[in-house]
């Protein structure tokens, strides 16, 4: 597990104490990241069921539903709903989330879309200084062009990662 696991224990307290769409997220986020797949689709839906207005759960959930290794998981359509409102809701400004939904879009099959939105998402990673993230969209662009989905690799992280 991640040295970020270990604050799991103070989400569950901030959960009993003060259940909120934001904790839920950043519990979900957590999970994720350590391959508890299942547990962080459980606290996206929760945080959304508080508020559907969580952009951070919308994506975070997108995310899962659009590249993960098990297929019972990947729900094309629904990544492409969720990855738009929560673009809707930052008014297409995160470059994150913009990846989220070239990546919901390419699952859906809807490659001329992803290629366009990817290309958005890389442009607005540099104009945000953010070179990493405008890399990794570049070489999703890739797998699109080439007619392929992002699929996460299976293993511990790999709801979360390379993102």
């Amino acid at each position: 597990m991640s040295s970020g696991y270990a604050t799991w224990p103070n989400y569950l307290r901030c959960l009993e104490l003060h259940p909120s769409a934001t904790v839920h997220a950043r519990a979900a986020h957590l999970l994720a990241g350590n391959g508890r797949t299942a547990e962080a689709i459980h606290h996206y839906r929760e945080a959304l069921s508080l508020s559907a207005a969580c952009a951070p759960a919308l994506d975070g959930l997108a995310w899962i539903m659009a590249t993960s290794p098990v297929a019972a998981y990947r729900i094309g359509f629904e990544a492409v709903q969720l990855a738009e409102r929560a673009c809707e809701l930052t008014h297409s400004e995160v470059p994150e989330m913009l990846g989220t939904l070239a990546v919901a879009y390419a699952e859906a099959g809807l490659l001329t879309m992803a290629i366009g939105t990817g290309e958005r998402a890389c442009a607005a990673a540099r104009a945000a200084g953010e070179v990493e993230l405008a890399r990794h969209n570049q070489e999703l662009l890739a797998l699109y062009r080439a007619g392929q989905p992002r699929r996460q690799v299976p293993g511990p992280a790999s709801a979360s990662s390379d993102r």
